[in-house]
C-alpha cells in the first residue's frame, strides 16, 4: 500500500438511530459500525455499507464519504513484517473506519500496523473485515507514536527507481519450487508503490511463472497461497517423478541412446501448469510488457517468446509472439524430468525446453534488448536499471543425490561429479552474463540472492522454508543496496 494515499480506499460517515445500530450489530457478523463522537454517527467501511445497504429496511443516512487522500489517519508501518504480512485494502478500510470514529478536534489520527504477530504493548488489537478471521495487529496510540515507518528507510531506491531517465526492468531467475520466493520482492514493490515504474517483466523457468503473474497484477499474498497450496497438497497433481520412475529412466536411457528417447522426459507439466495457474491468467493480458526465456532444440538456442504485441521482427534477437500460458510451459519444461512443449509457428512445429539451459537469470537478453532499442530510437531514457532475483539452485545439492536407492546405481559418483561440475559451470556463466551489465556505466544491477542449500528444484516440502527465507534475506539485501545508493 503506497505512503497514506489509501488509494482506492474509502470510509462512509452515516447517521442512524443508536437503537437500530445496536441490533444490527448483535444480529449480523457482516456489519460493523463505529460510533464517533456525537451520538448516532458512525463510520463504516465499504464491506460494511455494502452489507448495510442490502438490508433496505433498515434506514440510514448517508452523510459523507472520505476518498483517499481525504482520510484523515495516517497508517505508519513501524515494523519490517509489513513485507511479509502487509493487510489487505479491506482490513485496512476497516481499520480506517475505526480510526475515524476517533478522531477529535479534526486532528489526524495515527494507527500503526504490527503485521500478523502483535504489536509491542498491550494496546494493540486484532482486526480483519467483518467476519474475517485474519489475526491483523494494530495499535492506535493515544498519543502520535514518533516510531520510523519503514517504507521510509528507502527513500534511494525510490528515488533510483523513479528517476524519469531510467529504464526499470525485473528479471526473475529460474529455481524450480524457489519461485515462491519472488512474491518477497513483489510485495517491496508494491508496498512502497513502485510496481507502476516497472517497465518490463523478464522470467526463466519458475521465474517465468511468477513474472507472468507479477506482470498480470496477480497480489503476491495469491501467489504465496498457492505455493501453500501445493505445500498442503490441496492440488491432485505430481510435480516430481518418483525415485523408481528415474532409475527406470536412468536404466532405459541407457540402453536405448536415441533422441527421440531422450526428448520424451519424466512427465508432461503442462497440465499441471495450467491448473496451477490458470485461474489467475483466464481472459487477462499482462499489464506489463512480459518476456520469458526458453531454449529452441531445432535451432539449438535461447529464444524469448512474450504475448505481447509489437515489431519483434525487427529486432536482431529470436523474438517471438505466443500465448502467455504457452510461453510460461515452455520455459518451464525441465529437460528429461518434464517432455518438451511443442508451439506451432506458420506450419513448423518448434520444441522449446526450459531457459536454463543457457541463461537462467535473464541478464544477457534483455540488456540487448535494451541496446537494440536505444540504438533504434524506440527508448529514449539513457540508463537501465535492472533488479535480478537470482535463486541459483544448486544440482548437486538435490535430495535425490542422499537417496540411499541412488546411491546404490553403478555410476553414482560419476553424476555426483557431473552435478557439481555443472553448478561450477552455470555459476561462472551467470557471472560472465552479468559482466557486460557490471561494465557499462549507463548500466546498474541490483541482485538478490536466495540464501538456501539443499533444496530440491521441485520438491514441495521446502516451500515454507523457500518463503521465510527470503522475506528475511531480501529484506536485509535491499537494505544493503540503498546504503550503496547514497549520494
Amino acid at each position: 500500500m503506497p505512503f497514506n494515499t489509501f488509494e482506492n480506499l474509502s470510509v462512509h460517515k452515516i447517521k442512524m438511530d443508536p437503537a437500530l445500530a445496536r441490533r444490527i450489530e448483535e444480529q449480523s457478523n457482516k456489519i460493523q459500525l463505529y460510533e464517533g463522537a456525537r451520538p448516532g454517527v458512525y463510520f463504516l467501511s465499504n464491506f460494511s455499507l455494502k452489507n448495510l445497504a442490502a438490508r433496505k429496511h433498515h434506514k440510514f443516512e448517508l452523510i459523507k464519504t472520505y476518498k483517499g487522500k481525504k482520510i484523515p489517519v495516517r497508517l505508519d508501518f513501524p515494523s519490517q513484517s509489513v513485507f511479509f504480512a502487509p493487510p489487505d485494502s479491506e482490513a485496512t478500510q476497516e481499520v480506517l473506519a475505526k480510526a475515524m470514529a476517533q478522531q477529535r478536534n479534526n486532528k489526524k489520527v495515527q494507527v500503526l500496523y504490527w503485521g500478523r504477530v502483535g504489536g509491542n504493548n498491550s494496546h494493540s488489537f486484532t482486526l480483519d473485515r467483518p467476519g474475517g478471521k485474519r489475526r491483523y495487529h494494530w495499535e492506535i496510540p493515544t498519543k502520535v507514536n514518533q516510531t520510523q515507518d519503514i517504507r521510509s528507510l528507502f527513500p534511494n531506491l525510490i528515488r533510483r527507481i523513479k528517476d524519469p531517465n531510467t529504464k526499470v526492468i525485473v528479471s526473475f531467475g529460474s529455481g524450480g519450487i524457489r519461485l515462491f520466493a519472488h512474491p518477497s520482492l513483489m510485495k517491496f514493490f508494491h508496498l512502497l508503490n513502485l510496481r507502476d515504474q516497472i517497465d518490463e517483466v523478464w522470467g526463466c523457468s519458475g521465474g517465468a511463472l511468477a513474472g507472468l503473474l507479477f506482470s498480470l497484477d496477480v497480489s503476491p499474498d495469491l501467489i504465496e497461497e498457492e505455493g501453500y497450496n501445493l505445500y498442503n497438497e490441496r492440488y491432485s497433481f505430481r510435480l516430481s517423478p518418483s525415485v523408481f520412475q528415474v532409475l527406470f529412466n536412468i536404466i532405459k536411457e541407457s540402453v536405448f541412446l536415441s533422441s527421440d528417447e531422450m526428448l520424451k522426459g519424466f512427465m508432461d507439466c503442462q497440465n499441471t501448469i495450467r491448473q496451477l495457474m490458470g485461474k489467475h491468467t483466464k481472459k487477462q493480458r499482462p499489464k506489463i510488457p512480459f518476456f520469458c526465456i526458453t531454449y529452441n532444440l531445432k535451432a539449438c538456442r535461447n529464444e524469448i517468446l512474450t504475448p505481447n504485441k509489437g515489431p519483434w521482427n525487427s529486432y536482431d534477437l529470436p523474438i517471438f509472439q505466443a500465448k502467455a500460458m504457452d510461453a510460461v510451459i515452455a520455459s518451464s519444461s525441465i529437460p528429461i524430468l518434464y517432455v518438451p512443449k511443442v508451439i506451432m509457428r506458420g506450419k513448423t512445429n518448434h520444441h522449446y525446453v526450459d531457459g536454463a539451459t543457457t541463461e537462467e537469470l535473464p541478464l544477457q537478453s534483455p540488456y540487448k534488448k535494451w541496446r537494440q532499442d536505444r540504438k533504434s530510437g524506440r527508448e529514449k531514457r539513457k540508463k537501465l536499471l535492472v533488479i535480478a532475483v537470482d535463486l541459483f539452485p544448486r544440482i548437486g545439492e538435490n535430495k535425490l543425490f542422499s537417496n540411499y536407492l541412488f546411491q546404490r546405481i553403478p555410476f553414482f559418483s560419476f553424476l555426483q561429479l557431473s552435478a557439481n561440475f555443472a553448478d561450477l559451470v552455470r555459476e561462472a556463466r551467470i557471472l560472465d552474463q552479468k559482466s557486460p551489465l557490471l561494465h557499462d556505466k549507463d548500466v546498474t544491477l541490483w541482485n538478490l540472492q536466495l540464501p538456501m542449500k539443499g533444496t530440491a528444484l521441485i520438491d514441495t516440502r521446502s516451500i515454507p522454508e523457500v518463503i521465510v527465507t527470503a522475506q528475511k534475506a531480501f529484506f536485509e539485501q535491499l537494505r544493503q543496496i540503498e546504503k550503496s545508493e547514497k549520494r
